[in-house]
């Protein structure tokens, strides 16, 4: 009778063994799956790329061959010349945004030291090596030469206009004929002369798609002469336009 209440106690320890083992291998198996399941319910963290610090390129403009002016009076200065060259003045500024100073220098010749005009040539040399090298006739403190630049100079003007950088000179006047406004960019990384006429500017604007505006001819002496016309330049799908007012109006001079 013992060995048989034993034998009862030993098989009911057993089944209580089994059915705790039972019972703990489920709550481990519910404690992994929800831990799996919160796992993989976590947000994933994005990695952002760092913005780039490329400079923002400028606006490409077309060149409008009609107003770049005479070919042979800007032509390129030959570097075998046996003129005599006298430095004039020299600037740096960032003329193509690419975060690099650019060098601009103005140069006289001592055989044309009678002739009008403080500089006869412009150098103008990128930092990334491109150079433009010609004949150009400027002079100092010119009538028509705006207040607003981004230098100290009173012979040349560095101009914003948007995203685009434009270096402006002057000539002197003749006859009827206003001033010569050359006007050089670089949006394609290499210096370019996109205007060359004679121009006299009478104000610059600088809003929406207009540059400036001024006269093409001078007023005439004979009261009864024809009046000069207002012109603006603007730029027109990234392209340099000079257009014509109906309405002549007097000019400056």
């Amino acid at each position: 009778m013992l060995t048989y209440e034993l034998g009862v106690r030993a098989n009911s320890h057993m089944r209580i063994f089994i059915i705790t083992g039972l019972l703990g291998l489920l709550f481990f198996s519910c404690s992994t799956n929800k831990q799996k399941e919160q796992t993989t319910s976590e947000p994933t963290t994005e990695v952002l790329t760092p913005a780039s610090t490329e400079p923002v390129k400028s606006t490409v403009l077309k060149i409008n061959p009609e107003l770049t002016g005479n070919s042979d009076e800007h032509r390129t200065f030959q570097a075998n010349s046996e003129l005599t060259i006298i430095p004039v003045e020299s600037y740096e500024y960032d003329l193509d945004s690419d975060g690099q100073l650019d060098k601009i220098e103005l140069f006289n010749f001592e055989e044309y030291s009678g002739d009008p005009g403080d500089f006869q040539r412009i150098r103008i040399k990128l930092a990334n090596g491109k150079v433009l090298d010609e004949y150009n006739l400027g002079i100092r403190a010119n009538d028509y030469m705006p207040t607003q630049n981004e230098i100290e100079s009173d012979l040349i003007s560095i101009i914003k206009f948007g995203n685009i950088n434009l270096l402006m000179t002057y000539g002197w006047y003749f006859a009827s004929d206003p001033s010569e406004l050359t006007i050089f960019e670089f949006s394609t990384g290499e210096p370019r002369r996109i205007f060359a006429q004679n121009f006299g500017m009478n104000e610059l604007i600088l809003k929406d798609s207009i540059l400036l505006n001024g006269y093409s001819t001078l007023k005439s002496p004979d009261p009864s002469g024809p009046k000069p016309i207002l012109r603006t330049l603007k730029i027109v799908e990234n392209k340099l336009e000079l257009t014509g007012s109906n309405n002549p109006l007097d000019s400056p001079h």
